[in-house]
C-alpha cells in the first residue's frame, strides 16, 4: 500500500532578465506515496539540497527540504488535511534575492447534508531571507511570518469534484516598512481528486 522512491536531480535555473538570480541546484531525496485506498492518503518528500547561485555575493543554501501532503478520512465524513513544505523560494527583493519558506497548512472538512460540506484550514508560515553580500539591507538576515484562517462551504458534483466558496482572513508579519499586511480574501474553488 505504499511505495518508496530514491531521487537524485540536478538543475539549473537561469533568469534572462535577472541574472542575479541564477543558480544550480543538487537534491538528494526520498519520496513515499500512500495508496489512495490507505487509511492516510498522499505523500511524504524528504531530501537534502545544495543550492549554490551563480553571483559570488549570494550565499548557497545546503539543509533539508520536505513536502508532505497527507489526509485522514474518519467515518466517512470528516476529512483531516496537512501540509507541511521547506524549500529554497526565489525573492523579488535584489538584496535578499532567495528566503527558505517552511509552511504549515492545514485543513478539516465536516460532512453536513449530502453533498454540502464545511471546511475550516489555517496556514503557519515562515519566510527567512538570505541576504546579499556588500549590499545595504533594511534588516539582515529576517524572517518574516504569514498566518492565515480560514472557513469555506463546498458542494460535491461527484466522488472527486468539489465547488466551493472560501472566506480566509490573512495576514503577514515583517520589520521591513510596507512589507506587513492584514486583509480578507475570498473567491470560488474548484477542486478534483479529494
Amino acid at each position: 500500500m505504499t511505495s518508496v522512491q530514491f531521487e537524485a536531480t540536478r538543475s539549473e535555473d537561469r533568469f534572462e532578465f535577472s541574472s542575479l538570480r541564477d543558480s544550480t541546484s543538487t537534491i538528494v531525496g526520498t519520496k513515499l506515496t500512500f495508496d489512495p485506498f490507505a487509511l492516510i492518503k498522499g505523500s511524504a518528500a524528504f531530501a537534502y539540497r545544495n543550492f549554490r547561485p551563480e553571483s559570488p555575493d549570494v550565499p548557497e543554501y545546503s539543509g533539508g527540504t520536505m513536502a508532505v501532503d497527507l489526509t485522514y478520512t474518519l467515518l466517512g465524513s470528516t476529512r483531516f488535511s496537512a501540509r507541511v513544505m521547506r524549500d529554497v523560494q526565489y525573492s523579488f527583493d535584489l538584496a535578499q534575492p532567495y528566503y527558505i519558506q517552511t509552511a504549515l497548512d492545514g485543513s478539516v472538512a465536516q460532512q453536513i447534508y449530502g453533498p454540502v460540506d464545511v471546511e475550516f484550514r489555517f496556514v503557519e508560515g515562515r519566510l527567512a531571507y538570505r541576504d546579499r553580500a556588500g549590499v545595504p539591507v533594511a534588516v539582515p538576515d529576517r524572517t518574516d511570518a504569514v498566518h492565515s484562517l480560514g472557513v469555506g462551504v463546498g458542494y460535491r458534483l461527484g466522488t472527486d469534484l468539489r465547488l466551493g466558496f472560501n472566506v480566509d482572513k490573512a495576514r503577514r508579519s515583517s520589520d521591513v516598512a510596507f512589507r506587513p499586511y492584514e486583509g480578507l480574501k475570498y473567491g470560488i474553488s474548484l477542486t478534483y481528486g479529494l
